[in-house]
């Protein structure tokens, strides 16, 4: 039988896979919108975060524990002839050796910003946004629905203290160095989980999450 593309069983042939193709598509379209809702809401939700830390008063913003000393660290590495006096900042040898994100994106964005403390404090937008979006991905890559998977992510950003250890889990105020590590589990577990399904394990989760 002749099913080349020019004849009546082509032309059917072509309709079909036309047809299957746009039905994937659509459905493929419908999963992506119903995440990208989720995602915008989780971008708003960063912003409002951001703007609730600063409150409005970005001339005054106080750092306190561990982000005041990551400030401190970039501003004498900067200007070392401001701290040629101090005890313990005039030593750059002593604290160059700490590499952690943060002080290299204060010395980097120094100068979009009025202070070190606004420029600090900004990048809880992008630690808010990649928490909820990697433990949102968690859920759907463990198969639950889009609810439990907000769920999961909302309940993992909130602040559980560890008493034993004076210490913390969860959302701070100042996004400190290990919340950015925090923020970034997620998208670990998540490739974990989609890596152990095989190249395109994930996708399905994905899709029908």
């Amino acid at each position: 039988m002749n099913i080349s593309l020019g004849t009546i069983w082509g032309s059917r042939l072509k309709s079909a896979i036309f047809s299957r193709f746009t039905t994937a598509l659509s459905f493929c379209r419908h999963r992506l919108d119903s995440h990208a809702v989720i995602i915008i809401l989780f971008a708003l939700i960063s912003i409002l975060s951001y703007y609730g830390r600063v409150g409005g008063n970005i001339q005054n913003i106080e750092l306190g524990g561990d982000a005041d000393s990551v400030a401190w660290i970039a501003a004498a590495l900067d200007n070392p002839e401001a701290f040629s006096r101090d005890p313990l900042l005039s030593h750059t040898e002593w604290f160059e050796f700490y590499h952690a994100f943060h002080v290299y994106w204060l010395r980097f964005a120094r100068s979009w910003f009025d202070s070190y403390a606004h420029a600090y404090v900004w990048l809880m937008i992008p630690c808010v946004f990649l928490h909820l979006t990697g433990y949102y991905l968690l859920g759907v890559a463990l198969g639950w629905s889009r609810v439990w998977s907000v769920g999961l992510s909302i309940i993992v950003l909130l602040t559980f203290w560890v008493f034993p250890f004076g210490t913390y889990w969860g959302f701070w105020p100042d996004p400190q160095p290990r919340f950015l590590f925090a923020a970034t589990a997620g998208f670990l577990f998540a490739a974990a989980l989609y890596l152990r399904g095989g190249a395109l394990g994930g996708v399905p989760l994905f899709f029908g999450g």
